[in-house]
């Protein structure tokens, strides 16, 4: 019996309008939902950071609306401590169970900013809080410390690992040991060290096979696993839209559009508009 929780970072599907589609939302969960624990809607694979606040709340509410009763943690990609407090109220109507988010994205804060930050956040929401334990976005450092400390709030309940630093492993054991689970980000690190389940990107595409991996210690499964990632292009900056494309070719979303892509093709739209004379 698997007892290693999947959790689904999902991809945004768009229409050619720019708009969250509901339809390819609902297929997406749907063929999802056997091996799903739950599913996080609008973190980095889901261009979080990109999104309007309406695609953002749409996003939300369409996977709580398709989530079958299963949790729903909505990430939050916002630079600043209040606009993450802000989503986190409007998280909490929708129905999100908990939420997931970084330290602010100013670059170099000290530890003591990155530790008020999720404090004040913790302090202005009932809801369950993950942990995005990640430097790209935020573009800042995180000590250990500090993690550890922010893993004793009352209603902290996991963290989601893409720092993928080897020499954290010590640490995330003795964060599991505070009763805060440890989700592992990253495909090629499924079986790096023990933990509570997997958060990865590739779950969007074959979390069966994810589960297997992590639940039975299959190493040989894990370097097939990794190769496919590799083949998939799973590991490359662009990874959503890779996902995106073969989603797309398998008839589950109706488009791969990314936001860039959209906001491109809205800007050479708007460049060829003849201009009155």
């Amino acid at each position: 019996m698997f007892n290693k929780d999947v959790f689904i970072p999902l991809i945004t599907p768009f229409t050619p309008q720019g708009d969250v589609c509901r339809h390819s939302v609902r297929q997406l969960m749907q063929q999802l939902q056997p091996h799903a624990t739950g599913f996080v809607p609008c973190l980095t694979s889901g261009e979080g950071w990109l999104l309007s606040p309406s695609q953002w709340q749409d996003m939300v509410s369409y996977c709580v609306e398709f989530a079958a009763g299963k949790p729903v943690i909505a990430g939050i990609e916002r630079p600043s401590t209040s606009e993450v407090i802000t989503y986190a109220d409007e998280a909490a109507r929708l129905g999100a169970t908990g939420i997931i988010f970084t330290a602010p994205f100013y670059p170099d804060l000290p530890q003591a900013a990155i530790y008020n930050h999720f404090v004040q956040v913790h302090d202005q929401t009932e809801l369950d809080i993950h942990v995005y334990f990640e430097s790209e976005l935020c573009r800042n450092k995180w000590e250990v410390d500090t993690l550890l400390t922010l893993c004793a709030g009352a209603r902290v309940v996991a963290i989601k690992e893409s720092n993928g630093e080897e020499k954290l492993a010590p640490h995330l054991r003795n964060i599991r040991r505070m009763g805060v689970k440890v989700y592992q980000g990253w495909e090629d690190k499924l079986l790096q060290y023990d933990h509570d389940g997997v958060m990865a990107s590739y779950c969007n595409l074959d979390p069966g096979h994810c589960a297997q991996v992590i639940n039975h210690r299959d190493y040989g499964e894990n370097t097939l696993l990794v190769e496919r990632c590799r083949q998939q292009g799973i590991f490359e900056p662009d990874w959503y839209k890779r996902v995106k494309t073969i989603l797309f070719q398998q008839g589950v979303i109706a488009t791969d559009l990314t936001l860039d892509a959209l906001q491109e093709a809205k800007h050479h739209a708007h460049a060829s508009t003849p201009v009155s004379a």
